[in-house]
């Protein structure tokens, strides 16, 4: 089972940030979170755009949560928005 440091709900929702990012850093690791996609169907409800799973939808605020939670790094389909996002 995969621990996420924010984890989705039943409703694919987000969660409450976990202490995963916490204990990682306190052992002195790294996080980095993979794979970030742009599209619809690949992100939790809260950052959809519409019910067409093949639209954009808002890929930047679901990285902007897991960064604000901790994370140290993120893999992307697109990263001319995961720029935007660090930038």
């Amino acid at each position: 089972m995969e621990e996420r440091d924010v984890p989705e709900e039943a409703h694919n929702t987000l969660g409450q940030p976990t202490p995963v990012l916490r204990d990682a850093h306190r052992v002195g690791l790294d996080v980095h979170g993979w794979t970030f996609r742009l599209e619809n169907q690949f992100l939790p409800v809260d950052f959809r755009s519409s019910a067409d799973p093949n639209a954009a939808g808002d890929m930047a605020g679901e990285i902007r949560v897991f960064l604000n939670a901790g994370m140290d790094g993120f893999f992307t389909d697109q990263p001319d928005i995961g720029a935007q996002v660090t930038g």
